[in-house]
């Protein structure tokens, strides 16, 4: 044994100093040996044990395809993956095996951002991360896992709430870790108490959008934000269509979210204009309407985005005649 490890050890060190050559052998290495050994078998008497340390030497650390003459023997088993064949046995697209591998110590980046896998992909090291890889949801599954809808999904993932390994436009794709999942889900429902029925007050987020005029991803930025505090749940399962909150304490953090944009109204009282001038600005292009939810009264309708407001009050500011301006809240 001692005689095959040093033999194993002195041929990784060669291949490690060899140019790879391109050509039919995934095994590129050991030309002149190959040639040596292949010239004329029945000739070359005592070296069919040399021959069988080659073929297992070859088989175990290339990625070998199955039917596959190495060294006068056929090869009837796959013994090392390449990334290709590893992802595909796996059922996992290329960018998140890559951060799979790298988060295993099997890889990483080079300065360019390239992958670099580091060492021998072996069919038993590929097995091992199948538990790893089934950990990673589609935005279905996600929708499954938390208890709400795939737009719901979307929703959270455009806010950034949500944040999938990899494949950030690609919404079909794997990439969302249900360890990350659950670490989410355990700090929505942090301290909350089992309910039977709802107590007075107190509304699950279908509810609770429909009274609060709000999205379900509202709430739940809010909620991971500190500004609401999730107060129960129906049963025992951490799902979001379980979780219980406060229609009030909703309400009034949706009142202290930043504005998003001003009616007319609002805009006439602030800066002390009369509709007409208002509405020659609007035809002008100096300021926008667009068709949006009030991120206040929750009202929907025709507002200036409170970016134009801005950007108009900057102007304002600096002309001479320009009259003092508040600053937008």
């Amino acid at each position: 044994m001692a005689g095959e490890n040093a033999l194993f050890d002195a041929l990784t060190e060669f291949a490690e100093r060899t140019t790879r050559k391109s050509g039919r052998y995934n095994w590129p290495h050991f030309g002149a040996l190959r040639n040596f050994l292949y010239k004329d078998l029945s000739y070359r008497e005592g070296l069919d044990k040399f021959r069988e340390l080659m073929h297992r030497y070859v088989a175990d650390r290339y990625p070998i395809v199955p039917g596959t003459v190495v060294f006068g023997k056929e090869v009837k088993e796959r013994r090392v993956h390449t990334l290709t064949s590893a992802r595909k046995h796996l059922q996992v697209r290329r960018d998140l095996f890559e951060e799979i591998l790298i988060d295993g110590n099997l890889g990483h980046r080079d300065e360019s951002g390239a992958f670099v896998l580091d060492g021998i992909l072996t069919v038993e090291a590929v097995e091992e991360l199948k538990e790893v890889t089934s950990r990673f949801l589609s935005r279905k599954e996600v929708a499954g896992f938390l208890g709400i809808s795939e737009n719901v999904v979307k929703d959270l993932q455009k806010r950034k709430v949500l944040r999938p390994r990899t494949g950030k436009d690609h919404w079909e794709r794997k990439g969302y870790d249900t360890a990350y999942l659950q670490g989410m889900l355990e700090r929505i429902f942090e301290g909350t108490r089992v309910f039977r029925t709802a107590p007075d007050g107190y509304y699950t987020l279908s509810d609770v959008t429909r009274r609060a005029q709000c999205r379900v991803a509202d709430i739940v930025q809010m909620i991971l934000s500190g500004h609401v505090k999730a107060t129960g749940r129906i049963g025992q399962d951490l799902v979001l269509r379980n979780l219980l909150v406060s229609k009030a304490e909703v309400s009034e953090a949706l009142s202290q979210q930043p504005r998003n944009g001003f009616t007319k109204g609002e805009l006439a009282q602030r800066w002390s204009i009369g509709r007409p001038k208002l509405n020659r600005l609007i035809e002008t292009g100096v300021l926008r309407q667009k068709w949006m939810k009030h991120s206040r009264s929750r009202i929907t309708g025709m507002l200036v985005p409170v970016e134009d407001v801005k950007a108009y009050e900057r102007e304002m500011r600096k002309s001479p005649n320009g009259a003092s301006t508040q600053t937008v809240d």
